[in-house]
């Protein structure tokens, strides 16, 4: 630095005129051609705004397509210790015999109305045969009948 005089000079006054050595981003609004008034430094900061909030928003969530679905991950089977190729990396892409076997789901049981009635009625008979076994009357077959279509 010392073999030229002005060189650190240069070096100061440069840092100074781009705004970086006192942060200031004055210098730099300064050489940008623009009318001299209020209404167009708060049009620059809104329009500045305005687009950095747009790219952040993009980056953040991607294209307005829609939420952007993750990549799913895949296992690439490599020896242990070897490089990995591209060549490795597409061969797991491609489609192979599948391994998993699905799992049937259970259903829910869906109530229609008359199984419903069915329900409660048996409930009904079970709760009526119980209380005459109780009190040691016997309940014929055929009693059972009339009370479950009794209801």
């Amino acid at each position: 630095m010392d073999d030229l005089p002005n060189q650190s000079a240069n070096l100061v006054a440069g840092f100074e005129k781009c705004g970086i050595h006192p942060l200031c981003a004055e210098p730099v609004l300064r050489r940008l051609p623009s009318e001299n008034t209020e209404d167009s430094q708060s049009q620059l900061n809104t329009s500045v705004s305005e687009a950095f909030t747009s790219q952040l928003r993009e980056l953040r969530c991607g294209n307005d397509s829609g939420p952007a679905k993750r990549a799913r991950k895949k296992k690439v089977n490599v020896v242990p210790g070897r490089s990995i190729a591209a060549e490795d990396a597409a061969r797991c892409e491609l489609p192979g015999p599948s391994n998993h076997v699905p799992v049937p789901r259970r259903r829910k049981m869906k109530m229609k109305w008359m199984d419903l009635t069915l329900i409660i009625t048996l409930d009904r008979t079970a709760l009526i045969c119980y209380q005459a076994m109780r009190s040691g009357h016997p309940v014929q077959r055929a009693e059972i009948y009339l009370m479950i279509f009794e209801f």
